[in-house]
């Protein structure tokens, strides 16, 4: 039993070797062009065939598409870089001084227009203070303002009747004066008495003095240099007031421009710092992406430049804000920030802060003398060169028109542009006609018939006209 097995797997093995050589065989010749399979006879006496026929007029050109190089147009090239969506303001905020949180008023995704309060700190203590302030400059001003209206008219009257009162006196103590003498002289009066009147009338004249003083001193008002100590006094109050009044700002965070909640860190009863950071505020209207471009294509993305940014693979239109001046010292690229257009400028949440964007321009634009023709026309040859098949017309004699053979030429690729490929010159010139594409049914020496292939661009195809969809992917 085990010996039928065997010989069965064996017969069954040997059908399958042959199958896989017949198969691969059978669909060649379904490629291979006729004249490979059929060829006139090598001589007259039915000897057999040679492959290719010597006599062109037996058998037809097969026909093929080609295209004249130099007329294809080059293509547009179109660079892309990658970068991230970044706001365009960003603020860390928190209070200018220590205290403890009374309120927070917005949380994580709120949206929040400028100068708009956002939290606060306990500040009663400052309140207490600003009002002692405020009543302590009302008194000090008081006190200036009668400084500066001067005394009041009762009371330059009250001084001028105390001046006419003394001077009463005055005249008074002086006529005793007169008498004493007169009774000193007669010894009618003792010396007590006379130095008694005597100094009567200087104690009244002095009085007298000094009350008229006084009545000037009135009369003129308050002297410069008062006014001057008591106003600079109620300045200095009311820049204590103004000094409390910043710090009982300090206890609040106010937006300083319209934007959106990125993080909250603390709640309400927590006691802060100075350097502790309570919210963060990002604008996103208009958003912006930032991208390192190298410099060499910097030039083509000035300020305002119309660029496009894709957002998986969406494209959003955007605009060149900025580019920086100097170049980065580990990347070696320019930082160039774009502005993305949304509609009605509102921000779309797909366009997130932090996301993965990609830009898209047009670069320079190849040498309109270089040589392209689409991959389809190539085929690899030996030492990393390339092939193209090329039209050549053969001279024959006079009574039998020209034939147009392929020949086989090695080129060189400089670039690859999506499904173009520019040449080297070498083998090949402007103004040769190579096939563009199916070159598996060709093989050199054969006879052809060269169509122009309508399907790709040129410049001598105007409807084709800078249509090329080749771009050049530069991920940096």
């Amino acid at each position: 039993m085990s010996n039928r097995m065997s010989n069965r797997t064996r017969r069954q093995k040997m059908i399958l070797g042959l199958v896989s050589l017949v198969v691969p065989l059978l669909a060649l010749g379904s490629f291979l062009p006729n004249e490979w399979l059929w060829g006139k006879a090598s001589s007259s006496d039915g000897g057999i065939a040679t492959g290719l026929s010597d006599d062109p007029r037996l058998t037809p050109p097969l026909t093929v598409p080609v295209l004249t190089l130099g007329q294809v147009d080059p293509p547009r090239r179109r660079n892309h870089y990658r970068g991230l969506l970044v706001p365009s303001k960003e603020a860390d905020l928190g209070f200018r001084r220590s205290g403890r949180v009374q309120v927070v008023e917005v949380v994580e995704g709120e949206r929040v227009q400028a100068r708009q309060v956002l939290a606060k700190l306990d500040s009663s203590d400052l309140a207490a203070s600003i009002k002692a302030s405020e009543s302590q400059i009302a008194e000090a001003e008081a006190v200036l303002a009668e400084m500066v209206a001067g005394p009041r008219s009762q009371v330059v009257n009250e001084a001028v009747a105390e001046v006419a009162r003394l001077a009463a006196l005055t005249k008074l103590s002086e006529l005793k004066e007169q008498r004493q003498i007169r009774l000193k002289d007669v010894n009618a009066s003792s010396e007590e008495e006379y130095d008694a009147s005597k100094y009567t009338v200087a104690q009244n004249r002095a009085s007298m003095a000094a009350a008229e003083e006084r009545l000037d001193e009135l009369r003129e008002g308050t002297r410069a240099e008062q006014l001057t100590a008591q106003r600079a006094k109620v300045d200095a109050l009311r820049a204590n007031l103004q000094l409390l009044q910043v710090q009982i700002s300090e206890t609040e965070i106010v937006a300083p421009f319209s934007g959106i909640i990125a993080r909250r860190t603390v709640d309400e009863g927590a006691v802060v710092g100075p350097e502790t950071s309570i919210l963060r505020l990002i604008q996103v209207e208009p958003l912006e992406a930032k991208f390192g471009v190298s410099a060499s294509d910097t030039p083509w993305l000035s300020p305002g430049a119309a660029v496009t940014v894709l957002v998986d693979g969406e494209p959003w239109s955007a605009a060149v804000s900025r580019v920086e001046p100097e170049l980065d010292a580990a990347t070696r690229t320019q930082a160039v920030y774009v502005t993305l257009a949304t509609a009605d400028n509102q921000w779309d949440s797909r366009l997130a802060p932090g996301r993965t964007v990609t830009l898209a321009f047009d670069g320079e634009s190849p040498s309109e003398t270089e040589l392209w023709l689409p991959l389809a026309a190539l085929s690899r040859s030996h030492r990393g060169l390339w092939a193209v098949m090329v039209l050549v017309e053969e001279a024959t004699d006079q009574d039998t028109e020209g034939v147009t053979r392929v020949e086989r030429r090695d080129v060189q690729v400089r670039e690859i542009e999506g499904d173009y490929a520019c040449l080297v010159d070498g083998l090949v010139q402007r103004g040769d006609r190579v096939l563009s594409q199916a070159l598996h049914r060709v093989a050199p020496g054969m006879r052809v018939q060269g169509v122009e292939d309508s399907t790709i661009p040129s410049h001598a195809s105007p409807s084709h006209a800078n249509s090329f969809p080749a771009t050049r992917i530069s991920e940096r």
